[in-house]
């Protein structure tokens, strides 16, 4: 279990530096970006290995060199690299020497790519920054789920196919490197990313709901389109590479339209898992299971559909299109990881905070630093500089974890004093009910304890007796008891930790249960409802609650030992005074 604390997080860090390649190889920043632009659209033309220029717009890079709409390229006749160029996008800083066919005549070509910065600037800012965006987004909640819950199986499912979906960005479509084999292993890499993506979404459907013959026969098709759309890209790739096949099929043909088959053959399995799933937890079913599967076959519908576009703005708006379709998901992912039980908003943004704050007393010694040395020590040489650039950067990094701790303090006392005051009292009170000496008053603390120091909208104490674990105290709406053999007290009584009823099938009706513990034993469950707010518990109030819990049923277990020994000490007495009695009328006669 401990391995996917470590996989996931390695995972989501590979990911991340894939994504910053890939925003550098765009957007270039500092240096002439690599990626490039045909200021065209390269199509089929029904005949194999034959691409057509269409949709030049005027004074693009396609128009410069001289291309005009309905020339024609053999991709037998070019190098790999320049296939994968023509089929997807070029690398600026490679000149293409392309042979053309004009009329039937061969007609030499010299063409140097466009970046993002040169001709329709607005249409090539909205298009590649909606993408970053949208894998930027994802990536961060894939981050989030890898470090907070990482424990839970549906968590790593959901973790491991935000990742596959931002490993998307490696298509050759996304980023262009210069280099003979890149293109080709690129298309490659990007049908192993979307079909993954489709795997690990059936994946994570499985853990919802009972799997019916309509389910099965659901999720045999869906993996049979998944082996043909991968027998695509394997196809796409060795055409791109070798030209022992045509590529054009696979890039612009009727493969294309495998991807939209096998996403809407996985939103049916998904939504046949939602239609089979208790009602308590359908809800959360879908937002888990239906964003990202959505959100994907839209954005393959529109990048299909610019086959049929005639112009090429309309051909990047609907590149656009899909790319915010894609961002749209990310942020129904968000939601649902905030929102529906997964995640802990307070922790978001507390982490959030937090890493602000170190990320600017960093910039703010370098800042600093700079200043002195270019005012106050102003005639310092350039090597002394270095070396105190070289000494701050040591210093920074020898304390970071000091300064890690004291803006964690800070951030917590400033933005979330209240709810450390709460966990504190609740850790209090399990202390202090060992000192209670009336059972009923024990109770009526407690849920005195859980009204002020929880926003839970409603709580119950079961307490186990005849067999069943019947409700003692509540507030809002009461718990309806369960069983001694529910499902969920079975795991809390093999267990010992607290769980969410929402995973088991069990009379239990809350978001969180917590067993009351005592010598080992269960002697009750305390159970507590959706937060008023509609997040998750967050571990910290989780572990909090739970040693209140174990406090409360240590109480309980002593106040009942207390009253059986007087029991005992009061049956033990009549006993002596029985026997004194007849010890005394056995004298008298």
């Amino acid at each position: 279990m401990t391995r996917w604390k470590i996989l996931l997080p390695v995972l989501c860090a590979i990911t991340t530096v894939a994504v910053l390649a890939t925003i550098l190889d765009v957007f270039g920043f500092d240096a002439k970006p690599w990626f490039g632009f045909w200021d065209s659209v390269q199509a089929a033309t029904g005949q194999p290995f034959i691409a057509q220029v269409t949709q030049s717009i005027p004074g693009g890079a396609a128009a410069r060199a001289g291309l005009r709409d309905g020339d024609r390229i053999d991709l037998r006749a070019v190098s790999a690299y320049d296939r994968a160029a023509l089929l997807f996008q070029p690398a600026t800083i490679v000149p293409l020497n392309l042979k053309v066919l004009r009329h039937g005549k061969p007609v030499n070509v010299h063409v140097m790519p466009s970046t993002i910065y040169d001709g329709d600037v607005g249409l090539k800012l909205v298009t590649n920054v909606t993408w970053a965006l949208s894998y930027v987004w994802a990536l961060g909640c894939a981050w989030i789920v890898a470090l907070r819950r990482w424990e839970t199986r549906e968590a790593r499912y959901l973790c491991l196919i935000l990742l596959s979906v931002v490993a998307v960005c490696l298509s050759p479509e996304s980023g262009a490197w210069p280099g003979n084999f890149v293109g080709g292993l690129q298309y490659l890499a990007l049908g192993v990313a979307v079909n993954a993506t489709a795997l690990l979404s059936l994946a994570l459907a499985a853990n919802f709901g009972p799997r019916s013959l309509l389910r099965k026969a659901l999720e045999a098709v869906a993996l049979g389109v998944i082996a043909l759309n991968l027998v695509g890209y394997v196809g796409g790739a060795v055409g791109v590479l070798t030209a022992w096949v045509d590529p054009m099929p696979f890039a612009y043909g009727w493969w294309q339209a495998l991807g939209p088959i096998v996403f809407s053959a996985v939103v049916a399995v998904a939504a046949v898992a939602i239609a089979s799933t208790p009602q308590p937890e359908r809800v959360r079913a879908a937002w888990l299971l239906l964003p990202m599967p959505l959100a994907i076959l839209l954005n393959l519908v529109a990048l299909d559909a610019q086959a049929v576009v005639t112009t090429w703005e309309a051909y990047v708006g609907l590149e656009a299109t899909a790319n915010t379709l894609m961002l749209l998901g990310a942020a129904a992912v968000t939601y649902a990881l905030l929102k529906r039980r997964v995640l802990n908003v307070q922790f978001v943004i507390g982490r959030t905070l937090a890493v602000a704050g170190v990320s600017a007393v960093i910039v703010a010694s370098f800042v600093l630093l700079e200043w002195l040395l270019g005012t106050v020590l102003a005639h310092v040489s350039h090597a002394t500089g270095i070396v105190a650039n070289a000494g701050l950067a040591l210093g920074l990094g020898l304390s970071m974890s000091f300064i890690h701790k004291r803006v964690d303090t800070f951030v917590d006392f400033a933005f979330f004093h209240k709810r450390h005051e709460d966990e504190r009292a609740l850790r209090d009170f399990a202390k202090e009910a060992a000192f209670v000496t009336r059972r009923d008053e024990l109770l009526d603390h407690t849920m005195g304890k859980l009204r002020a120091h929880t926003d839970a909208v409603a709580a119950s104490v079961l307490l186990d007796g005849d067999g069943r674990f019947k409700v003692a105290r509540w507030f809002g709406e009461a718990a309806p008891g369960a069983g001694e053999n529910d499902e969920a007290v079975l795991a809390m009584k093999a267990s010992h930790k607290a769980l969410d009823p929402h995973r088991y099938t069990t009379e239990l009706r809350g978001d969180l249960a917590l067993p009351m513990l005592a010598r080992g034993r269960v002697l009750g469950v305390l159970l507590c409802g959706a937060r008023a707010g509609g997040e998750a518990y967050a571990p910290d109030e989780i572990d909090a609650l739970a040693d209140f819990a174990h406090g409360v049923g240590s109480a309980l277990d002593s106040l009942e030992r207390a009253d059986l020994a007087q029991s005992q000490s009061e049956a033990i007495l009549y006993e002596l005074r029985a026997l004194r009695v007849a010890i005394e009328a056995s004298d008298r006669r």
